[in-house]
């Protein structure tokens, strides 16, 4: 079964907070620290067919939120799944 993700950029407002957000929302293991582990992680995965981002802004105020942006532009073309940003 296909899972649809949803996320919100105010609950990554920092590394910690993003990596545990993306985890949760996810379902991935703990432990997931940095970009690299997050994309190996996120790149095994099959299951997901939309992923949706809310407060899109807040997550590209900063620097770090700009590359988990570009990973998730990247996974979702990887993967081809649909991905709708506010």
């Amino acid at each position: 079964m296909k899972h649809k993700i949803r996320l919100n950029g105010k609950l990554m407002l920092d590394k910690y907070s993003a990596m545990e957000h993306l985890s949760n929302r996810f379902g991935l293991i703990k432990g997931v620290t940095n970009l690299d582990a997050l994309w190996d992680e996120l790149s095994s995965l099959n299951r997901i067919e939309k992923i949706s981002l809310i407060h899109s802004g807040a997550l590209i105020d900063y620097d770090y939120g700009q590359k988990i942006m570009k990973l998730l532009i990247d996974y979702v073309h990887l993967k081809e799944i649909t991905f709708h940003v506010k």
